[in-house]
Parts: structure tokens; sequence; C-alpha cells
């Protein structure tokens, strides 16, 4: 992808639709993978990977740009990154739960529910109770809340891991005499 004369935004909207498919494949590695013991791992190695991910978007357009981008460009870089993959996300995952799978959220409130009952905590009998009021009082989310959650949970992450990554590249990598 070639990068010269693209603003933050649009270089973001670009990393974004990777972004967005990272953010996919770890929405649906968590639905479907928590079962099985190998698998279970999935979605641990795709939250490692978004920073990293981000850090290598980030760095790729700071390089394309003879390192002369500034901080604040890189941020609003990678803030406009995890937006757009964080649109990609709600868009295909309230298709998703609302055509597909209505009691997705039901369910993974009451699997998790149900793991909580069988740790031996008080913490953790705590939340089972609270998950449980949830299901008792119906007070299960709306897919629309649900993924509206989820653009704010990406744009929240967003501005953390952006802030961080890009002091850290326009910290470290310096142009090349």
């Amino acid at each position: 992808m070639k990068l010269e004369n693209k603003s933050a935004l649009t270089s973001g909207a670009e990393f974004g639709v990777a972004m967005g498919i990272l953010f996919l494949m770890l929405f649906f590695s968590t639905m479907y993978f928590m079962d099985n013991a190998l698998l279970s791992m999935l979605p641990t190695i795709l939250i490692i990977a978004i920073p990293v991910l981000l850090y290598v978007f980030l760095r790729k357009a700071y390089l394309a740009d003879n390192c002369e981008t500034t901080y604040p460009t890189l941020v609003v870089t990678g803030i406009s990154t995890f937006l757009c993959g964080g649109i990609i996300l709600a868009t295909v995952a309230l298709f998703y739960i609302t055509f597909f799978d209505p009691d997705l959220i039901l369910n993974w409130i009451t699997t998790t529910a149900e793991t909580y009952r069988n740790i031996d905590n008080p913490t953790a009998q705590n939340l089972y109770a609270q998950l449980n009021e949830i299901v008792e009082k119906q007070l299960i989310p709306q897919p629309g809340e649900f993924v509206f959650q989820l653009i704010w949970l990406a744009i929240t992450f967003g501005i953390i891991l952006s802030t961080v990554a890009s002091l850290l590249i326009s910290l470290f990598i310096r142009k090349k005499k």
C-alpha cells in the first residue's frame, strides 16, 4: 500500500479494514472456540496481535512519510484505524446477531455465569450472582446496544494504544541519513 500524500484519516481507514478483520476473527473465535481447550487460546493470541498490528501500521505510515509524520498525526491515524475497524465489527456483529444468532448475548451471559459459579472464590460468586440477576430481571442488552458498546470499546482502546504506539514510534524510529 502506497502511503505518500495520504491524510491520517485516509490511512487509518485503509488500515481499519485489516483491523476490522482482526476484530471479527476475535469476535467469532470468542463465540465458537471457548469449549475447545486448544482453540480457546486463539482469542488470547488475537488480543495480543491487536497492538502489534497497530504498531506495524503506524510504523509503516511513519516510514512512508520519511519519518516526518508528527506525533498527533500518528495518534489520529491509529484512532481512525480503530474507529473503522470497530465500525466493520459492529456492522457484521449486528447483522449476525440479528439474523443468525439472536440468543448470542444471552448465551454469553449464561455461559460466563456458569463459569463463575464453578469457581470457588467470593469475587467469582459475586459475579455469578450479578450475571444471574441480569438474566432473571431480563436486563440483557439488545443487539444495537451491544454493538454500540463494541464501537466505544474499540475507540477507547484505540486511543490508549495509539497514544502509546505513536509515542514509541516517534521516539525510537529516526530518519536514516
